[in-house]
């Protein structure tokens, strides 16, 4: 079952990564995940203000693709785990 669940999500994943939903250009050029415009031509307190407001919503674009990788790997793991012990009970069966 949880390797089903692997299964299904990778297309998704894929998907979301062609369409560019998902950047995986975010870590090299953190910049790039701020979309306020000219918030790296202010000064003061106007830049503090747009970086502290924007910086949550960069982050969810940033780590929006880490999170389907972190639940692709966990289904996986959690599946050849299940996987192992059901053919180990077998083995001692």
């Amino acid at each position: 079952m949880w390797l089903s669940f692997a299964a299904c999500f990778l297309p998704v994943m894929v998907a979301l990564w062609v369409t560019g939903a998902i950047r995986l250009d975010g870590f090299l050029d953190p910049k790039s995940l701020y979309l306020t415009p000219g918030l790296w031509d202010r000064h003061g307190w106007a830049f503090w203000h747009g970086f502290l407001f924007e910086t949550p919503f960069a982050l969810g674009r940033g780590f929006s693709g880490l999170l389907w990788v972190a639940i692709i790997g966990m289904y996986a793991y959690f599946g050849i785990v299940s996987w192992l012990r059901y053919r180990q009970t077998l083995a001692h069966a």
